[in-house]
């Protein structure tokens, strides 16, 4: 019977890095995320620095609490637009409906006036235009 293959050292660290990021969009500590696993938080701390490279099954359970398929650990595709996006519904969440109904009409104004263009509508802190 051949033997499973471990993830190389890339792929820990990139899924590692990914971890880590799902874990900061929630809001939530090494332990409290270890907790909801039910394992040592030195065992989040070791994938998240990609010493170790969780299994199947933990990447099934970590894929549940952070509400992803398990292909968002390991694509190698740019991840910011992906955590950004759980860091807005996460916001969106704390707000009322009338808040949230808000922030959609204004993000569909802004969208409809500067589209899709990277850099338009971007401004440096402390410049006006």
């Amino acid at each position: 019977m051949a033997k499973a293959k471990r993830a190389s050292k890339s792929t820990a660290q990139r899924i590692g890095k990914r971890i880590r990021q799902f874990r900061a969009a929630l809001g939530l500590t090494q332990a409290q995320l270890a907790e909801q696993l039910e394992m040592d938080d030195m065992t989040i701390s070791r994938f998240e620095t990609g010493l170790r490279a969780p299994s199947l099954d933990q990447l099934e359970r970590l894929s549940a609490i952070f509400n992803v398929s398990i292909s968002h650990f390991v694509d190698e595709n740019d991840e910011s637009s992906l955590v950004h996006g759980r860091e807005l519904e996460s916001m969106l969440k704390s707000l009322t409906k009338e808040q949230q109904g808000f922030v959609i009409d204004f993000v569909r104004a802004y969208v409809a006036v500067h589209g899709n263009n990277p850099g338009s509508g971007q401004r440096k802190l402390g410049k006006s235009k």
